[in-house]
């Protein structure tokens, strides 16, 4: 009596988790009263199974109806379970159910050799399970083997590149949130045009800028007799992604520029950039760093990252283009956890969500995944806001000294001066055009039809507010590249609309030279 009370009560157990997990679940395809018709199927189809069931468990023992119940439920499983674990990689706890429920169909069927199993010797249940853990053991070397001989390439110990493509990792950083890898010697094939490949060689240092001297906040640098040190600062393009060597980069070619037009001063720039900045970082870097090297320049090359990280990533402007994937490590071990655990992973995480008996044993909460913000087209605006907050903080804490200021807006190879010609016409009809349009889903060359000319009048209107209490002026690169499309692409690396190549590095760092020597050695 009891063993069939505790039957009844697994089964009944059982019955309702499957509906409730077949409930709780969704589908994005045309729905009836909510729900779509492949999900109704699968609901029949699951209620079938637990009606014969039923049968099969509390009815006269028969063979053919734990056939037929062993069918139904690992045919539910099938589309319900399987479908999402192989192709959504998660687990829900209705999949967790439905299979719970196969699995009961199963050992069902197999009751026979379940209880032969169970009435076996010690001893003979021992040797079959020896012999078992070694043919399991032996698989699993030989899976070990097969994959360290002819599988390593696909291993992620050993992976050079970025999900992107491209060698160039990130490491955190406080305040700065992050800045290129350390102390590494990249060597990488440089693919600046089709079937032009270039073997290319980066070196950084402790902050992951390209320059051989380290940083750090309390790491001051002597200033030698005529020595002029410029700062330059900026994203990926000016820290030198697409340049083939450290001395190809904008800084390097800045500083021997320099030093080849002039015998009065030594230049020294100090490139203090980062892949994936966008300005607000470039001005932590110039206040946190900048004063230990005395700076006679600063020379800023930002813009571009802000846009992407609002719009493109779909962030909203204040955020830059990596904050979102620091939030959802933050969530996942860091927040609102009693023990911060590591190295959880998506099974063991579901595995906190359904049972209280893990949660008591590990101290670890369920970590729901964040949702990503889809920004609107008024992030645009506050993403201009936010690059104009960036520089008005920079102009405060450099105002007091007699340092310059050269600003500029980072070249982009699609936008021609026809594009800032138009403006503020083709301003207000890209505004209106897209006003209800999450700025993410905003065609990209549009969009930056519409960022770049407000990004020109933004910096241009921050100088005729600071230019009487600042040595201050402004460039727009993209302005001052050539129109030529074919010496654009030349320009350009692998064909990206902000990168450049050891050409492109060169021609943006002439043009930063002339702007300095013009204002330090007037002629």
């Amino acid at each position: 009596m009891i063993v069939r009370g505790l039957r009844i009560a697994l089964w009944a157990a059982l019955c309702g988790s499957v509906v409730w997990g077949a409930l709780t679940f969704r589908s994005d395809a045309p729905r009836i009263f909510s729900y779509s018709l492949a999900h109704v199927l699968i609901i029949g189809l699951l209620v079938m199974a637990l009606i014969v069931g039923t049968r099969a468990f509390f009815g006269a023992p028969t063979r053919r109806w734990d056939v037929v119940f062993l069918g139904t439920a690992v045919l539910g499983a099938a589309i319900f379970s399987v479908k999402n674990i192989v192709l959504r990689g998660d687990v829900s706890f209705g999949d967790f159910v439905v299979l719970v429920l196969a699995a009961t169909a199963y050992f069902r069927l197999k009751r026979e050799q379940v209880s032969a199993a169970l009435n076996v010797s010690v001893k003979q249940a021992a040797s079959v399970v020896l012999v078992n853990c070694l043919v399991l053991a032996g698989l699993a070397l030989a899976c070990e083997g097969v994959a360290r001989v002819f599988l390593s390439a696909n291993d992620p110990a050993y992976a050079r590149d970025t999900k992107y493509g491209n060698p160039f990792w990130f490491q955190f950083q406080p305040y700065l949130m992050f800045s290129m890898d350390s102390n590494v010697d990249i060597r990488f094939k440089n693919g600046r045009l089709p079937g032009d490949i270039e073997e290319g060689q980066l070196k950084t240092n402790n902050m992951g800028f390209r320059m051989a001297e380290p940083v750090d906040f309390d790491l001051r640098r002597p200033k030698a007799s005529g020595e002029r040190v410029v700062l330059f600062t900026g994203g990926s393009a000016a820290w030198g992604a697409g340049a083939t060597a450290n001395d190809k980069t904008i800084a390097a070619r800045l500083e021997a520029i320099l030093n080849e037009s002039q015998q009065r001063y030594r230049y020294v720039v100090v490139s203090l950039s980062s892949g994936g900045w966008i300005a607000m970082q470039s001005m932590l870097a110039l206040t946190i760093y900048g004063p230990n090297f005395d700076p006679d320049w600063i020379v800023t090359m930002d813009g571009n990252n802000d846009i992407v990280a609002a719009c493109t990533e779909g962030l909203g402007a204040g955020r830059d283009g990596y904050s979102h994937v620091f939030d959802q490590y933050f969530k996942s071990y860091l927040h609102h956890q009693p023990q911060p655990p590591f190295y959880r992973g998506a099974w063991e995480n579901e595995l906190i969500r359904v049972s209280s008996l893990y949660r008591v044993l590990t101290q670890r909460r369920y970590v729901p995944a964040p949702d990503k913000p889809d920004a609107g087209w008024g992030e645009v605006e506050r993403s201009l806001k936010f690059y104009e907050l960036a520089y008005d903080r920079l102009y405060r804490t450099v105002a007091s000294s007699k340092v310059k200021v050269l600003m500029s807006s980072q070249p982009y190879k699609n936008i021609f001066r026809k594009d800032f010609d138009a403006v503020p016409a083709s301003l207000r009809d890209l505004e209106r055009r897209y006003h209800d349009t999450p700025c993410a889903r905003v065609p990209h060359l549009e969009l930056m039809k519409y960022f770049h000319p407000r990004l020109r009048q933004v910096s241009q209107q921050l100088v005729s507010e600071w230019k009487d209490r600042i040595d201050l002026r402004y460039l727009d690169m993209t302005d001052l590249m050539p129109e030529d499309v074919g010496v654009r692409l030349d320009f350009s690396w692998g064909g990206s609309p902000v990168h450049l190549s050891d050409r492109g590095q060169d021609f943006v760092a002439r043009i930063y030279a002339k702007t300095i020597l013009d204002a330090d050695s007037p002629r």
